[in-house]
């Protein structure tokens, strides 16, 4: 009878040890699935902003030049053709900052590298909405100076050759950033050419990554934004005409439009 009861402790022992294995294991499970979710919703976050923010650290490099008046030395197109600049930080309709100006040119016009930069980020891509669709393969083109600097175009079509290439061979339906093969650019090189004919316009934005930070930061309807929080495209933006020399500064200022309008409210004036 003792014998009975001791293999029937054993079993019950045995039985209990499967149970807490098999808790143990459905835990594990759960865990490491759940962990994989949040670094996938990481990955994905970062994706959406990463064509501004490449290479988004801060520079020790104490031999590079200052986020300051004279950084820029080539103008971005041909100033003869521009009918209006949009300053930024501007919210477009009702919530969609923008924190980078919009050139608009009265025909189609050369797009140049307003300084020695290299190309360290992008995509290609074809965009089909609006009431004057653009057909051809548009570029975001991101750039960085290897210090604290990157600047930013987009809606730009026919690129040189070498840019072409550094891109994939086929391009995306929507402008999340792709890999691209590095590429050294000189001041005043061209990238390619603004979308369309007639009221042509494309984007032209920069960020100092050693601050100021915006407004945004701080602005009690913007600063709890996740976006406005972990996005240097919106913590870091500054105003790319305040990078070229104080003359030159003064001919994009006469081109300002600093109004704003029925799909657009101006949220802080960067460029003033």
């Amino acid at each position: 009878m003792r014998k009975n009861q001791h293999g029937f402790a054993h079993l019950v022992l045995i039985i209990i040890i499967l149970v807490i294995a098999a808790v143990a294991g459905v835990g594990y499970r759960i865990y490491y699935k759940n962990n994989n979710q949040d670094q996938k919703s990481v990955q994905i976050n970062d994706s959406q902003d990463n064509i501004q923010n490449n290479n988004s650290q801060k520079s020790t490099d104490t031999g590079c030049k200052p986020a300051s008046a004279g950084l820029f030395t080539s103008d971005v197109t041909d100033l003869s053709n521009v009918t209006l600049i949009q300053n930024p930080i501007r919210i477009i309709g009702g919530s969609n900052i923008k924190t980078h100006s919009y050139i608009e040119v009265s025909k189609k016009s050369p797009v140049y590298a307003p300084m020695d930069a290299t190309l360290s980020g992008g995509a290609n891509y074809m965009e089909t909405m609006g009431p004057q669709p653009v057909t051809k393969v548009q570029y975001i083109l991101s750039f960085n100076d290897g210090c604290d600097v990157n600047f930013w175009l987009d809606h730009i079509v026919d690129v040189p050759e070498k840019i072409k290439e550094a891109f994939p061979a086929e391009p995306q339906n929507g402008t999340q950033s792709v890999e691209v093969k590095k590429l050294d650019l000189k001041a005043g090189e061209l990238v390619g050419y603004s979308n369309q004919e007639g009221q042509a316009r494309f984007d032209f934005g920069a960020i100092n990554l050693k601050g100021p930070e915006t407004s945004l930061t701080t602005n009690p309807r913007f600063k709890d934004d996740p976006i406005v929080k972990t996005s240097d495209k919106y913590r870091y933006a500054t105003c790319p005409y305040n990078l070229y020399s104080s003359d030159k500064q003064k001919v994009y200022q006469a081109l300002y439009d600093s109004n704003s309008d029925g799909d657009q409210e101006i949220i802080d004036d960067i460029c003033e």
